[in-house]
């Protein structure tokens, strides 16, 4: 079987745990199973508001959605059906407005409260972690000033995926952070940033411990995460919905490269992380579609009978503006 190709593409802003979490939706959502076997894999927050996921995992999406709390790996998200990394799904959303990459993440997890019925808690365990360091030759980073506020609407085309080196040449707005198949860049941005990135690339929560303040210009090339050597302390595990890349391995492991290019280290260690815990969740997709249904329905005028009192049916043009692909479910 060919193995697929994967988009991952991350635009991150500075994130903190305390963040209160203010319920975020979107206006417009579509949710469809993908049929199709294999291709790529995208999930990509637009700062315009608009989200995309495309041939996506219900725990990849869970991931997202609960990213507002730190990176999270495999291991801080416990229960649930199998089903919710087997099948796969394509997701279209837009909110009415423009979404920070927290907020999205806030729109995605009301999505699946809204369309899946996710029921979670939350618990705190101690799991394995990585401490990102300075190494013994001192911070290779370069010292920038504070980027100014970051503004949707100049931010440059994200550059195409798929091959490696994309993106080599790429400049993320100030204040944000470009993660491509092979190479890490940002603009401006805090060391707990940069460990947000790495949690996404190394399977583990990766905690900031530089002790580096101010803002910084990076950029890391290395050998796609998939390559031995990128799990070479240990780690096993890698992001959700992440599948191989049909990419030969070539240049340092991930943990050589943030020695050699950015003077900071991965340490290995154990820490209390917070573990999300499905307690429901529900994948009828019939359900989903009654909700979408019953949502245009409810925006269709009815006729009222004065002489008795009653609601006619909606009539018969009403159920036209159903999506096409719920049609079954009329």
């Amino acid at each position: 079987m060919a193995k697929a190709a994967m988009l991952m593409i991350l635009l991150v802003t500075t994130m903190t745990a305390a963040q209160t979490a203010t319920r975020k939706t979107f206006d417009v959502v579509s949710i469809k199973p993908h049929k199709s076997i294999g291709g790529s894999i995208v999930l990509n927050p637009e700062p315009t508001g608009r989200f995309v996921a495309k041939n996506e995992t219900v725990k990849a999406l869970l991931r997202f959605a609960f990213f507002v709390f730190g990176p999270m790996d495999d291991a801080q998200l416990t229960g649930g059906p199998d089903w919710i990394t087997s099948d796969r799904y394509d997701v279209e959303a837009q909110a009415d407005g423009p979404l920070s990459y927290d907020d999205s993440s806030l729109a995605v997890r009301a999505m699946l409260e809204d369309r899946f019925q996710l029921r979670v808690h939350r618990e705190k365990l101690e799991l394995p972690v990585y401490i990102l360091t300075i190494g013994k030759d001192g911070s290779k980073m370069k010292s920038v000033d504070a980027p100014a506020p970051f503004n949707p609407a100049l931010a440059p085309p994200i550059p195409p995926p798929g091959r490696r080196g994309a993106g080599s040449s790429f400049t993320p707005p100030p204040g944000m952070i470009f993660r491509g198949l092979n190479n890490v860049i940002g603009s401006a941005i805090q060391t707990e940033q940069l460990a947000s990135v790495l949690s996404s690339l190394v399977g583990r929560l990766v905690i900031d411990k530089t002790n580096l303040t101010g803002y910084f210009d990076i950029k890391m090339e290395f050998a796609p995460p998939e390559a031995p050597g990128n799990r070479a302390l240990g780690n096993t595990a890698g992001p959700a919905g992440q599948q191989a890349v049909a990419v030969e391995p070539e240049g340092p492991s991930i943990f050589t490269a943030l020695q050699e290019q950015l003077g900071l280290r991965l340490e290995s260690a154990k820490a209390p992380v917070e573990v999300i815990v499905i307690d429901s969740i529900q994948n009828d997709y019939s359900l989903i579609c009654q909700l979408r249904i019953r949502k245009h329905l409810s925006q269709i005028p009815t006729n009222r009978s004065q002489s008795r009192g009653t609601t006619d049916a909606p009539p018969v043009a009403a159920r036209q503006l159903v999506p096409d692909e719920c049609s079954e479910h009329t």
